[in-house]
C-alpha cells in the first residue's frame, strides 16, 4: 500500500504543523514539521520518511488558535485499489 498524508491549510495565515509517524513497537517513529501557506494543501508520502512497514498518523497545529484538515488517501501498488479517511475542521 501506497500512504499519503494530506494537510489543508483553510486559514488566511500560514500554519506550522507537526507530522508524526508512529510505528507498533515505537522504534523508528518518525516527527518533523512544516509550514503551509494560507489556504493551500500539502501531500506527504509515507514512504519518504517511513521506509518500510506500518505506522499512524498524527497530525497537530503548531500555530495557536488555527486548525486544519488532515485525511489519508491508501492506494493499492497498482493503483486499482484505493481508500481515503475524509478529513474534518473544527472551529475552536
Amino acid at each position: 500500500m501506497q500512504t499519503y498524508t494530506l494537510v489543508e491549510n483553510p486559514n488566511t495565515v500560514p500554519v506550522t504543523v507537526e507530522v508524526s509517524y508512529l510505528t507498533p513497537g515505537r522504534e523508528g517513529n518518525v516527527v518533523f514539521t512544516d509550514t503551509l501557506r494560507p489556504n493551500t494543501r500539502k501531500t506527504c508520502a509515507m514512504r519518504d520518511k517511513i521506509k518500510s512497514g506500518r505506522a499512524s498518523v498524527m497530525v497537530t497545529s503548531q500555530t495557536p488558535g488555527k486548525g486544519v484538515v488532515v485525511e489519508r488517501a491508501m492506494y493499492s501498488a497498482t493503483r486499482r485499489a484505493g481508500t481515503d479517511t475524509i478529513g474534518a475542521y473544527v472551529d475552536q
